[in-house]
């Protein structure tokens, strides 16, 4: 049986299966970091999301204070500014 020789397809079927492992591997590797990142991904994002919420109450609330019924609020002055259908 020393003088037997393996079939091309086989070597090709193992080299093929070598290089699924390693993509296997390196895409597992990946995806672990991701994870790992993930929970300070999470964390930024709601920090983030909670800024702008507060900004945009901020706004609105000012808005709604000033400048009811009309169309914009100049925040220096707190007034209101009618710009829509003023002509140009």
């Amino acid at each position: 049986m020393a003088g037997r020789q393996v079939p091309a397809n086989y070597r090709l079927a193992v080299c093929a299966s070598q290089k699924l492992a390693g993509w296997v591997t390196a895409a597992a590797i990946a995806f672990a970091s991701v994870g790992c990142r993930q929970s300070r991904d999470d964390a930024h994002a709601r920090e983030v999301a909670t800024r702008v919420r507060t900004e945009f109450l901020h706004a609105w609330t000012n808005y709604e204070k000033y400048a009811w019924g009309h169309d914009a609020l100049k925040p220096l002055s707190k007034t209101p500014h009618d710009w829509y259908g003023q002509g140009g």
